[in-house]
């Protein structure tokens, strides 16, 4: 039987989101607070936001490659912090960074997941990715 797209990418997403809770997991980063995942709704809007942004700001990764990375960082959690608030948000920025001039998005609310989104692959296009920890510990390219 074959299975029809829509389902087939709900598999895939759903295999991904686990993936990446297991790498978050074995990373031993236990020090994250509010790292709930995301609904699927939410997650879904995401996805969507960077094929948007990967247009925009093109990057070698592949867009899965981004995925896990955001997934290993925040579990896909908007409001997800570590060390005391000093990394904030989907892809864990420092506000220091957030505001450096290569972020067109920096004076937006670092909390958006739209604006980190969209500036994390702004910073991938750039050559940025040694920022994430998680880029290196995510499989894929």
């Amino acid at each position: 039987m074959q299975r029809k797209p829509a389902v087939g990418q709900a598999v895939r997403l759903m295999t991904l989101t686990l993936l990446a809770i297991m790498v978050f997991t074995l990373a031993g980063n236990s020090t994250l607070q509010g790292a709930e995942a995301a609904p699927l709704s939410t997650l879904n809007q995401y996805r969507v936001w960077m094929q948007e942004a990967k247009a925009m700001y093109p990057y070698p990764q592949t867009l899965d490659k981004m995925w896990r990375v955001m997934m290993c960082e925040s579990s896909g959690n908007a409001r997800a912090s570590q060390g005391g608030g000093r990394h904030v948000g989907l892809f864990q920025y420092a506000p220091a960074t957030w505001g450096g001039r290569w972020n067109p998005y920096r004076a937006n609310n670092i909390w958006d997941p739209r604006s980190q989104i969209f500036a994390t692959a702004k910073a991938w296009s750039i050559g940025m990715q040694s920022h994430w920890s998680c880029y290196y510990m995510t499989s894929g390219r």
